[in-house]
Order: C-alpha cells, then sequence, then structure tokens
C-alpha cells in the first residue's frame, strides 16, 4: 500500500514503478501483460493525461477500458498495451454479467493490478471486493490518501495467495486481533505500507511551502455544492465506502 498524504505524487510514483518493470523485463528480454489501473471514473482520464505527461513518448501505451470502449477493445488490443485504464464500476458489473470463466478480463494474469482510493474494496463483503479479487496478478498495489477504516479488506487483496498452497494473511491477523495481540497488524503494516507525509523531510527537495487561494462559487457551483454536502452529511451512517465516496464529490 501507497498512503502518502494527498499532493505527494502517488500517480507518477505508479507510473514510475510500471515503466521501471517494463525496462528491466526489456532488458532481460522476457515479455509480460499488461498492468490495468482500477479507480474511481471521475479520475480515469486524469490518470490517461498523468501517463502522457510524465512518461516518454511511446514508452508506455495506455488504453481506457470502460463504458463503450469495453466492447471496442478486444483481448488481443489490451494484451498490446502496457497499461488499462478502468472502473471500480466496470469491473464489478463484468463480474456480475458474465463470470470469471467467460470474461477474459478475469482470465489474463496482470503484471500489476493498482488501485486508486482502495477504499472501494475495504469490506471483503461487497460485490465490488469479490470481482476485484477475482483478478489474477503478479502484483498488487494500492494507492490511498485518505483514512483506511476497514483494514481487512485491504490486506486481504493485496496478500492474495498466488497458488492454492499458500495461506491468507487476514484470517491469521483476525485471529491475533480478537485475542487482542495488535501486534501482529503493527507487524503486518510496517512491511505492507509506505507512507510519506507532508512533514516528511526528503534531502532531495526544498522545504515545502504552502499557498492559499480562496475561490468564491458562483450560484450555480454553491446549489450543487450545498447539495453534494447535505448528502455527504447523510453518509456517515452509511459506512465508509458510502461516506469516502461522496467525500470523493464534494
Amino acid at each position: 500500500m501507497l498512503t502518502d498524504d494527498m499532493g505527494l505524487g502517488k500517480t507518477i510514483k505508479a507510473i514510475a514503478l510500471i515503466g521501471i518493470f517494463k525496462e528491466r523485463l526489456i532488458t532481460n528480454h522476457h515479455c509480460s501483460t499488461p498492468t490495468i489501473i482500477i479507480c474511481p471514473p471521475c479520475i480515469i482520464t486524469n490518470w490517461k493525461s498523468e501517463i502522457s505527461k510524465h512518461a516518454q513518448a511511446g514508452v508506455l501505451q495506455a488504453k481506457i477500458y470502460h463504458c463503450s470502449t469495453c466492447h471496442s477493445l478486444s483481448k488481443a488490443n489490451i494484451l498490446e498495451c502496457d497499461i488499462i485504464i478502468t472502473s471500480y464500476n466496470t469491473i464489478t458489473q463484468e463480474f456480475k454479467q458474465t463470470n470469471t470463466s467467460t470474461s477474459f478480463i478475469f482470465k489474463i494474469n496482470w503484471h500489476h493490478i493498482i488501485l486508486d482510493e482502495e477504499h472501494y474494496i475495504c469490506s471483503q463483503y461487497t460485490a465490488t471486493h469479490h470481482a476485484i479479487d477475482s483478478l489474477l496478478s503478479s502484483h498488487r498495489i494500492c494507492l490511498t490518501g485518505t483514512p483506511i477504516h476497514d483494514l481487512l479488506g485491504t490486506i486481504s487483496f493485496i496478500t492474495q495467495p498466488q497458488s492454492s498452497d499458500q495461506d491468507s494473511l487476514s484470517p491469521f491477523i483476525l485471529s491475533s486481533l480478537s485475542k487482542g495481540c495488535n501486534d501482529i497488524l503493527h507487524l503486518a503494516l510496517r512491511h505492507l505500507t509506505l507512507r510519506h507525509t507532508k512533514t516528511t523531510h526528503l534531502k532531495a527537495l526544498p522545504t515545502i511551502s504552502h499557498h492559499y487561494e480562496l475561490l468564491p462559487l458562483n450560484p450555480t457551483m454553491q446549489k450543487e455544492y450545498s447539495t453534494l454536502y447535505k448528502e455527504f452529511l447523510s453518509s456517515k451512517s452509511k459506512g465508509p465506502g458510502e461516506f469516502f465516496r461522496n467525500i470523493n464529490k464534494l
């Protein structure tokens, strides 16, 4: 899990990681399957533009697999790419409407699965978690800049056994917590998470500076914001998933 504060470049770090892995594979004359990035629909195009902006031209080929593009991309088209960008809802709907034996999305062994805004899978008992967890992969990465409320859902995803003779880490952690042993959880988090805050001092970078500029909302925007804010207040009692979805809207 990469849990840096917002604004510290989690997206760029993920893009750099994909690029490094591709370079190593080319150097060693190995082939690889694409990386799939799963995120809320509102930031799909942002991921595409960030890849175009920060990766050298022609190095990382990225395509969007969402809504109408789902029908225009074949398995061969996808395997030609380095990165596929899709949404949680797209994967969940495909999981519900087809099944893992007929949908090629669930047959590809992705090089990385990268989840942006990982709280969408915070509960192990949702359709979204089951769908995402059914994807095959060599590496799994979660990105989040918001507090993690339900750790077990995320840990279950990251540590999913890659073969039948491996055991999941989640039951072991849950058993330890039920016995009042928090040390096991702390140990797991130290090995599973990487975090930088805005107070973290990095020698290669200058001291952080802040500039605040308040922008007034026009009447239309203010009305929309007020509506979303009321939805946010009412979502506090509906669980962490709905709560954080409304934070993203705001």
